[in-house]
């Protein structure tokens, strides 16, 4: 499975349309339908910011579960 489907398998897991998702990472309506090979630096830290419960590893390699066990909210103030 590629990395855009393991983004969109996770974006139906939160109960979320694409074009929803999109707008709240701040990219253009259309970005998740054309990944190819990667998510770029920055997109990628828009995604872990909004999704902290997001596995990376298994977003980037398949490896592990979806969602992290625990997940520990830090807020900057």
């Amino acid at each position: 499975m590629s990395v855009k489907n393991r983004l969109k398998e996770f974006i139906k897991n939160q109960k979320l349309t694409i074009s929803a998702f999109e707008k709240s990472i701040n990219v253009s309506n259309g970005y998740v339908n054309s990944i190819s090979k990667g998510i770029g630096g920055e997109v990628l830290m828009s995604i872990l910011e909004k999704s902290p419960n997001l596995n990376i590893n298994w977003l980037l390699t398949g490896i592990g579960d979806m969602l992290k066990d625990d997940v520990t909210i830090v807020t900057g103030k």
